[in-house]
């Protein structure tokens, strides 16, 4: 019999046609979900049919149905285990022994939720059937049977990326992701508002764009704006001011190795004003260390930031820096094409001037006296100058700021 869209219509309204609704499982049979809502299971006829022909079907009371293409979802194609599981099932007992053997029977033939079907029947027969608590998960705590998902759940935990995670540190993980991909999004859109301000296209627009911003997940993308000096310093200015209304530690880190380093010296500047306005402790902490490099340079720079900081707690460093030794690689008697180096005075940019030599190179060591460090210190306790004399500082140190007797000598 075969029956087109029309038919199958009329015969489903008329309740005629049950086999296209939820229909008895016939032995060995596929099931065809419809469009409908409803599904029909019997043997397939035409295995070789084309997509568009319809499906022909044998149902159990061996009616055979035509079932339109259009009219259905998926054909759901039964194993022969599968077969052989529909065959066998009816045969066995609703006890707990039959359903049991039926539940192994499954467990070897892979049938995952027909046997968890017959381990629940089991329960229902038995709820302290320990061997199908077991197989559905269940353990024992506190003399009941609870499944570890929900009493991980009772206690306030939840599933989360393949882990047990307590509410709150889920909470918190989300946020993070949420604002990660906040910065992600900020990186795109300052770098193209900048773009267009270099390039002149649009450039009031986006310049009005970047001084809007208050979103701290925008600091990233300031800061790589700061530290780029391929951009107009006007720029760097512009979001160095922004990034210091977002203040975290990667801004400040940012900052320090500006006023240290950066080759514009009002970047340089505006750097160490905004450090000494949050009184930033890691800023004493990189400044003071760098008191004890190798080039004498970086330690003249470290006396004027110490200075500009204002922090006295940088005393102790600075006395110890007043007079730094380095090496440096020189020649001797004048030699075509040796390498010259200079002595004597730092001056206040850090730079070496007096004696000179020429010819072999040799390793020469040499105290130098830090105009920029003594500057410091008595910028940092006005009244008080004991010149480069570290011992007379030292003394003053200990009769002022300590109250034991204390060894203050680098040395020791």
């Amino acid at each position: 019999m075969r029956m087109d869209n029309k038919t199958i219509r009329d015969f489903a309204n008329a309740g005629v046609l049950a086999l296209l609704g939820v229909m008895t499982a016939p032995a060995q049979a596929e099931l065809i979900i419809l469009k409908s809502g409803g599904q029909a299971e019997g043997e397939l006829i035409n295995t070789s049919r084309d997509a568009r022909d319809p499906v022909q079907l044998r149902t159990a009371p061996g009616l055979k149905v035509a079932i339109p293409a259009d009219q259905i979802v998926r054909i759901i194609v039964k194993s022969d285990l599968q077969k052989q599981y529909e065959i066998l099932a009816p045969k066995y007992p609703d006890t707990v022994d039959g359903q049991w053997q039926l539940a192994e029977w499954c467990r070897q033939a892979e049938l995952a939720p027909e046997r968890l079907k017959h381990l629940e029947s089991i329960l229902r027969l038995d709820s302290e059937h320990e061997p199908a608590r077991l197989a559905l998960g269940y353990v024992k705590f506190g003399g009941a049977w609870v499944k570890p998902d929900e009493w991980m759940r009772s206690q306030g935990y939840v599933r989360y990326q393949g882990a047990w995670r307590m509410r709150q540190e889920v909470e918190i993980d989300v946020r993070h992701r949420q604002f990660e991909l906040s910065q992600k999004q900020w990186l795109l859109k300052v770098k193209q508002w900048c773009d267009q301000i270099v390039r002149g296209r649009r450039g009031e627009e986006a310049l009005a764009n970047i001084k809007a911003i208050k979103d701290p997940a925008a600091g990233p993308a300031l800061l790589d704006i700061v530290s780029d000096t391929r951009m107009p310093d006007e720029l760097r200015l512009l979001c160095l001011e922004l990034v210091s209304n977002l203040s975290n530690q990667v801004a400040t880190n940012v900052m320090i190795k500006l006023s240290l380093e950066d080759p514009s010296g009002e970047l340089r500047d505006r750097a160490l004003e905004e450090l000494r306005k949050q009184q930033s402790v890691a800023a004493l902490v990189a400044f003071t260390k760098l008191l004890t490099n190798k080039d004498n340079r970086k330690v003249q720079r470290a006396g004027y930031c110490l200075e500009r900081l204002g922090n006295p707690e940088a005393t102790l460093p600075l006395i110890n820096a007043l007079v730094t030794t380095h090496h440096y690689l020189v020649s001797q008697g004048g030699s075509p094409g040796g390498i010259g180096a200079s002595f004597g005075g730092s001056g206040g940019d850090g730079g070496l001037g007096g004696m000179s030599m020429g010819g072999k190179p040799k390793d020469v060591k040499v105290d130098q006296k830090n105009d920029r460090v003594l500057s410091a210190l008595t910028a940092l306790h006005p009244g008080v100058n004991y010149s480069y004399d570290e011992d007379s500082w030292r003394k003053w140190y200990a009769e002022t700021h300590t109250t034991a007797d204390v060894n203050l000598r680098r040395d020791k």
